[in-house]
Order: structure tokens, then C-alpha cells, then sequence
């Protein structure tokens, strides 16, 4: 049986591959992390939600945070993927999540909501004010620039 993690994660890599436009190398970070995989030297942070309709939830435990602020501190480029459903697939640098989305204080654990209407951009808010509109056809597009 497919578990949960691998398809979904499955699906973020192969539409990585398939819409790259160059070669692709990806390893995952095994040492490090569950949900972290370095792409052409740049690491994705895949998080997946299993709900078909929007919103979308993703929570990241305590581990999760420490995990990502870890890997800033050895990679220049974060991205945090998330896998919503059927819907889609958004990328997000882990920089824009700290300055938009998170307070300034916060730390530990944290959630992110994405939502999306039909014919729109996905909104992805996090604990603090205004969200972020992000295109689908930003991944993974933007992780190549």
C-alpha cells in the first residue's frame, strides 16, 4: 500500500521534474528531516494536507520549526511546499513565512491555512495580518530563479 506522505509527496517531485525546464537533482535531507529534500541546491520543505476542499491546514511541531531554522543556517534558498489535496501545489520561501505570516515573537509551533475560490490565486495566511496571494504556476518555477 502507498502511504499518505510518499503520494503526496510524490506529487510535489514529479511535477517539479516534469515542469523544471533543466535537470533536476534531488536528495533527501534523511539526517535532518522527514519532509525536507535539497533541489539543485536548494531545499523544499514538503507539508501535504489530505482535505479535498479548501482551506487547506498545515501544522509544523516544534521540531518542525527547529528543523527549518537548521537548515537556514546551512542553505540559502527555503522553500516550504504544500501539497493542498487535489487543488494544488504552492511554494513559499521560508523567509516571506517569517516576515508575513508569523508574528515577531513567535516561535515553537505555527500553522499555515491556505484557501483558494475557482479561478484564483491560493491565499496563505499564517498568525499574522495580511495574506500572501500565491500562484500555483509559481511552483516551481520561482525555485529556479
Amino acid at each position: 500500500m502507498i502511504g499518505e506522505k510518499l503520494r503526496y509527496h510524490g506529487v510535489a517531485l514529479a511535477r517539479l521534474i516534469a515542469e523544471a525546464g533543466e535537470e533536476v537533482t534531488i536528495e533527501p535531507l534523511k539526517d535532518t528531516s522527514r519532509c525536507a529534500y535539497t533541489v539543485n541546491n536548494v531545499v523544499i520543505f514538503v507539508k501535504y494536507s489530505t482535505s479535498r476542499l479548501s482551506p487547506w491546514k498545515f501544522g509544523f511541531s516544534d521540531d518542525q520549526r527547529t528543523e527549518l531554522e537548521e537548515l537556514a543556517t546551512g542553505f540559502t534558498a527555503i522553500w516550504i511546499v504544500l501539497v493542498c489535496g487535489n487543488e494544488g501545489v504552492l511554494a513559499v520561501p521560508w523567509v516571506d513565512v517569517l516576515a508575513d505570516l508569523l508574528k515577531d515573537k513567535d516561535g515553537g509551533a505555527f500553522s499555515l491555512q491556505a484557501s483558494r475560490r475557482k479561478h484564483e490565486k491560493f491565499r496563505l495566511s499564517g498568525a499574522r495580518g495580511t495574506p500572501l496571494r500565491i500562484a500555483e504556476t509559481d511552483f516551481p518555477a520561482r525555485l529556479f530563479v
